[in-house]
C-alpha cells in the first residue's frame, strides 16, 4: 500500500526517520527486509553511499519529505510479485515518492531490477510530488518501468539510463517536466510514453531498439485531461516500428530530431491537431517518414 503512512509503519523498514529536519545518512547497509530506508516528514536530509538493495518492497521510499538529497545510492533488486509466469510488481521500487515529497534531488543512484526502478505517484485526496531533480540515475533492467513519474509537474529527468525494461520512462499526467540526454534502449514497449501530459520537453535523448515506440504521447477516452504542448527536439530516435507515435494530442512541435532505421518515423492518428515537423532528417530513404489519418493535422 503506496498510499498510507500506517500501512508503511505497519510493516517498518532497516531504518525510518518521521518528522526530523536535518538527518546525515551514510553507509548504511538494509538487505532482505520490506524496505530500506523511510523517511517521513522529513526535510534537508542526505542519503549518501548506503546499500539498500533486495529488499521486497522499497529501497528508498519518501512521504512528505522535501529538499533531501539521495547521492549515489544502490537501491538495487527491491521487488516482489514477479514470476516465470507472473508479473505484477506490486508496486515496488528502488525509490519511491509518495504525497508531497517535492523539491529532492536523486542523483547518481542505481536502482536497477527493482519492481519500478523511480516511481512516484499521488493519494486522490493526497499531495503531488513536484519539481524534483532527477539525474545521473541507472534504472535500467526493470520488469516494469525504469521510471515511473505521474501526477508531477516541473520534474526535471537528465542523463538518466533507462535500458532494457518494460518501459524507459512511464509519466502520466506529467506537467512541464524535461527529460533530457537520457539513454532508453531496449524497452519491451515504448521508450517513453506519457499519458494526458502538457507543456513537457524532451530533448536530446537517445531512444533505442524499443518494442512499440520510441516515443508515445496519448490520450485515453473518455479522461478529460489533455494531451498537448510538446517540444520533441534533437533527439536519436533509432530502430523502433515507430519512432514518435501521437494519438490524441495536439500543439506538438517535433523539431531536430533523427530518425534512423525506424518502420515508421512519426505516426498521427486520429483527433491529432497542430503537429509541426521541422528540420528532422530521416533514413533510410526508403522508409515512411510520416503517416497520419488526418494529413491536415501535420503541418510541415
Amino acid at each position: 500500500d503506496i498510499f498510507h503512512l500506517d500501512a508503511w509503519e505497519s510493516y517498518g523498514a532497516g531504518l525510518y526517520l518521521k518528522d526530523i529536519q536535518g538527518a546525515d545518512l551514510e553507509k548504511i547497509q538494509a538487505h532482505a527486509e520490506q524496505n530500506g530506508i523511510m523517511l517521513s516528514g522529513v526535510t534537508h536530509a542526505t542519503i549518501h553511499d548506503c546499500d539498500l538493495s533486495h529488499n521486497s518492497g522499497w529501497g528508498i521510499a519518501l512521504f512528505r519529505s522535501t529538499w533531501n538529497d539521495l547521492l549515489d545510492n544502490r537501491a538495487d533488486w527491491n521487488v516482489r510479485c514477479e514470476g516465470k509466469n507472473y508479473s505484477a510488481g506490486c508496486d515496488s521500487a528502488g525509490i519511491l515518492l509518495m504525497d508531497g515529497s517535492s523539491h529532492n534531488r536523486i542523483v547518481g543512484n542505481s536502482f536497477t531490477h527493482s519492481g519500478d526502478g523511480y516511481f512516484v505517484s499521488k493519494p486522490a485526496t493526497g499531495a503531488a510530488s513536484d519539481f524534483n531533480y532527477v539525474a545521473f540515475n541507472d534504472g535500467s533492467y526493470s520488469p516494469h518501468n525504469a521510471f515511473e513519474s505521474t501526477f508531477t509537474s516541473n520534474d526535471e529527468f537528465y542523463h538518466n539510463v533507462a535500458d532494457h525494461s518494460d518501459y524507459g520512462f512511464w509519466m502520466g499526467f506529467s506537467r512541464d517536466t524535461t527529460v533530457t540526454d537520457n539513454h532508453v534502449e531496449g524497452s519491451k514497449h515504448d521508450g517513453i510514453a506519457i499519458e494526458h501530459g502538457s507543456g513537457n520537453i524532451i530533448v536530446r535523448n537517445q531512444i533505442l531498439n524499443n518494442g512499440t515506440a520510441g516515443i508515445r504521447l496519448f490520450r485515453r477516452q473518455p479522461v478529460p485531461d489533455p494531451s498537448r504542448d510538446y517540444s520533441i527536439l534533437e533527439n536519436r530516435i533509432a530502430g523502433s516500428p515507430v519512432g514518435i507515435l501521437l494519438d490524441q494530442t495536439y500543439d506538438a512541435t517535433i523539431s531536430g530530431n533523427t530518425f534512423a532505421d525506424n518502420g515508421v518515423g512519426v505516426r498521427v492518428r486520429k483527433d491529432c491537431a497542430r503537429v509541426a515537423l521541422r528540420s528532422n532528417h530521416f533514413s533510410p530513404s526508403s522508409a515512411p517518414e510520416v503517416d497520419a489519418d488526418s494529413p491536415g493535422a501535420v503541418q510541415r
